[in-house]
């Protein structure tokens, strides 16, 4: 009996499929070769579109996409009748992404409730509609309820953004004026500006991802600003070349701040 009981101890741990865990150390499963780590189940793919994205949409309208590493984005659309916005927090799930609750903003920035969903390639290509519970308007067409979208992947993104490339004096248009807007960003980030008697300032600073991106804060300084002096809301930025996209939104999501500017 004893010696059964222990060839049947050397025998077990040769049986056994998969050991380890609890502090044991790491799972180790026995092959014909010999004991390697264990082989994880694979796991349904979760990966969102992250990145800049530049593109169209289905009215002839250009677009650029920013998917930030949490799942927030900011799709801009623009034409000469001004600069739109939906923003929203993406979820994904085996090359498809969709939102159930994102906000459309006209140039007129009344916020719409919107949805949006689409499939993607990974750092290659995304499309996608963007559906509004109601119509909207400029600089979306007039009364459409839905819009298509498509981008190519930007490997901007994958460079740390810098100030240097931020500071200067930028001209061009917001979501909600039709008046230009100007704005001075100095070496330090900190930068004033306008759009017609509103006046406004705050600092921008390289995201802490090392993405292209600038994280940034703007407070209203004036009683004709939209939101009313002392107001402020944070929003991201990427400059690529010459051009600035800034977006963001309210904490309540009510009213949106969208600057598309070039350098002169």
């Amino acid at each position: 009996m004893k010696i059964r009981t222990k060839v049947a101890m050397l025998t077990l741990p040769i049986v056994a499929a998969c050991g380890g865990g609890g502090g044991d150390g790491p799972c180790m499963q026995a092959t014909s070769a010999g004991w390697v780590a264990c082989t994880p189940a694979p796991k349904a793919s979760t990966v969102i579109p992250e990145g800049i994205w530049g593109g169209g949409t289905s009215t002839g309208l250009a677009v650029s996409t920013l998917v930030l590493e949490n799942g927030q984005y900011f799709i801009v659309p623009t034409s000469t009748s001004g600069v739109g916005l939906v923003e929203g927090v993406m979820t994904a799930s085996g090359g498809n992404f969709s939102d159930s609750a994102a906000v459309a903003y006209p140039s007129s920035d009344v916020p719409v409730a919107a949805t949006t969903s689409g499939s993607f390639t990974a750092k290659k290509s995304l499309s996608g509609t963007v559906a509004a519970a109601q119509s909207l308007s400029s600089p979306f067409p007039q009364g459409t309820t839905s819009v298509t979208f498509n981008g190519d992947y930007n490997s901007l993104y994958d460079s740390p953004a810098t100030l240097s490339e931020a500071q200067g004096t930028w001209t061009g248009q917001t979501e909600a004026s039709s008046v230009p807007v100007s704005l001075t960003v100095a070496a330090d980030g900190t930068f004033t500006g306008a759009n017609g008697t509103c006046t406004f300032s705050g600092s921008v600073a390289p995201r802490s991802t090392g993405k292209h991106v600038l994280d940034g804060k703007v407070t209203f300084n004036s009683s004709s600003c939209l939101l009313g002096s002392g107001s402020s809301l944070n929003f991201e930025a990427v400059v690529s070349g010459n051009q600035l996209v800034a977006a963001g939104v309210t904490s309540q999501r009510d009213h949106a701040f969208v600057v598309l500017a070039t350098k002169g």
